[in-house]
């Protein structure tokens, strides 16, 4: 009966019509079932299938074994495979990680290279039910969010997971009834690790008491995925019209900013300034401190209902002669040219300005003991004071794009100008426009976003 139903099964989601699918093929019950089902439909659904398998030389003989099983297997089912041995406890020393980590590393590694080589767009991996469940249950206890809940998705990019609504058990059920064997991983059973001890000292037990707990945090990671994508969505645009990208990092509105979106508003422009986005993070932003560093060299402002997400020690870029136009790397570039004496009230980027009090002037930005004329006011202030009557965010300041002369600022771009740069009916003027830099040089995660 279960062959029957198994005749039925689609990768619906995961794989496509026409792809060239990559299995990796450890030789467990998972991935040899995984094998089997790709196989009985690779015809209907044109598919055309290679086979990968990866020794890690950690488990001696019976990784020798376990490759020597994979290969009669494809064998026997007239698929290619390929195969690739390293000896991952070396590359662990060399990397400076553990060997779990290091044989994960090795082996996506050799998996790309395989799929490139040979011009496939799919990597089909055996994940199934319980292995979501334990995945799940992993992210929660590591104080996960919604999206942490929704688990692994059946495809992301290449990376496809056919198998994510069966059970294990079906899977040996089914091999079972078509008389295949499989390979035992005995590292399995040892509870050194946190998905083994999850496996075994969690989920079985509840089991008893709850049967049907592995389907019911399967629907539970469902029901998250549709909240996380809607959320998600709703967050992209959100960002995308309110982020503000500056020299030393990016800043955000959060007025009447639902908290939902708030947290991944923060998630993405944590992803922007490359800072770590743990949960932990970005609950501890969300609390509202009037300052936080990040582990990373970052560090979290709010003023007022403004979050600024700066890089720590930035450094402001070195200051430029104005003649024939300048550039502050990161911040943006001015040009300038010969115009009529008639100011400019409409475009903070745009100024004209006395010629003759621009002769030795620079691009620069600010620094201490800084002074200027505001125009139309009695007589000089220190900078920094204009700077607060024009309530100007302090992290603003540091890449606030000024025309200077010495410690005299001639204009500080969207902001003001001084008296003695004010141009009068007869005075030869220069027209300034400031060009900020696109993003402040920093890649953001929605240009790839698809």
């Amino acid at each position: 009966m279960k062959r029957k139903w198994y005749e039925g099964w689609r990768p619906e989601g995961a794989i496509f019509p026409g792809e060239g699918v990559l299995i990796a093929v450890s030789g467990g019950a998972d991935s040899v079932a995984l094998v089997h089902l790709l196989k009985s439909v690779a015809q209907e659904m044109n598919l055309r299938l290679c086979c990968a398998h990866f020794e890690h030389g950690i488990r001696g003989q019976a990784s020798r074994a376990d490759a020597e099983f994979v290969r009669r297997l494809c064998a026997g089912l007239h698929i290619e495979l390929i195969m690739e041995s390293a000896d991952v406890p070396g590359l662990a020393r060399a990397w400076n990680m553990g060997i779990e980590q290091a044989a994960r590393e090795a082996r996506y590694a050799f998996l790309r290279k395989t799929m490139e080589a040979k011009g496939l767009s799919a990597l089909a991996l055996g994940h199934h039910m319980d292995d979501q469940a334990e995945s799940v249950l992993m992210h929660l206890f590591r104080g996960c969010g919604v999206g942490g809940l929704k688990g692994m998705e059946k495809r992301i990019g290449p990376l496809a997971r056919p198998l994510l609504n069966l059970r294990k058990a079906d899977l040996m059920d089914y091999l079972r009834e078509t008389g295949q064997s499989w390979r035992e991983d005995l590292t399995n059973a040892q509870l050194d690790t946190p998905r083994n001890f999850i496996r075994h000292q969690v989920i079985h037990p509840v089991e008893r008491v709850y049967p049907g707990v592995v389907e019911a945090i399967d629907r539970l990671s469902t029901l998250a995925g549709i909240d996380e994508a809607y959320l998600e969505e709703q967050a992209r645009d959100l960002y995308r019209a309110r982020a503000r990208f500056f020299a030393p990092g990016v800043y955000f509105e959060a007025q009447d900013c639902p908290r939902a979106l708030l947290s991944r508003m923060i998630q993405r422009a944590l992803k922007d300034m490359r800072l770590p986005a743990s949960a932990e993070t970005i609950w501890r932003i969300m609390e509202r401190p009037k300052a936080l560093d990040i582990q990373g060299g970052g560090r979290a402002q709010w003023v007022g209902n403004t979050l600024y997400l700066t890089r720590t020690g930035y450094r402001p870029p070195d200051e430029q002669p104005l003649a024939n136009g300048a550039r502050l790397p990161g911040i943006g570039r001015m040009c300038m040219g010969e115009c009529p004496p008639v100011p400019v009230k409409e475009n903070g980027f745009v100024q004209v300005l006395n010629a003759g009090a621009l002769e030795g002037a620079c691009l620069r930005t600010r620094r201490a003991g800084d002074k200027i004329v505001p125009l139309g006011a009695p007589g000089s202030q220190l900078f920094s004071d204009y700077l607060t009557n024009r309530k100007i965010s302090r992290p603003l300041r540091e890449a606030l794009p000024l025309v200077a002369k010495g410690n005299q600022i001639l204009w500080a771009v969207g902001v003001g100008i001084a008296q003695q740069a004010a141009v009068r009916p007869g005075d030869r003027a220069l027209r300034l426009q400031f060009v900020p830099e696109e993003k402040a040089q920093i890649t953001t995660e929605d240009e790839t976003d698809a």
